[in-house]
């Protein structure tokens, strides 16, 4: 789990202690299972943390039109333009 969340991998990590708290039936049951239940509730809150910390996102629109040739429905593309993208792909 230490992995996971230093990896900010909060998905897998809360599955992995779903799994424990699921299927866990060795020694020690009620101990391992609180302390499973704490690091959930950690995990969370790290996740929301993230989530607060995130920018947000505007939409913005793109005028397709403007790249359109009407007359031909084509893409408007100069021929310079497709050489140079065809040179840094071959790189």
């Amino acid at each position: 789990m230490t992995t996971f969340t230093a990896q900010k991998d909060y998905f897998n990590a809360k599955h992995s202690i779903e799994s424990i708290l699921e299927n866990y039936q060795g020694i020690k049951k009620d101990e391992i299972l609180a302390n499973a239940i704490q690091k959930m509730e950690y995990i969370t809150s790290l996740e929301l943390n993230e989530l607060k910390n995130e920018p947000v996102q505007q939409e913005i629109e793109i005028d397709l039109d403007s790249f359109v040739n009407k007359d031909e429905n084509k893409i408007n593309v100069e021929d310079d333009d497709l050489i140079e993208n065809n040179k840094d792909e071959n790189k």
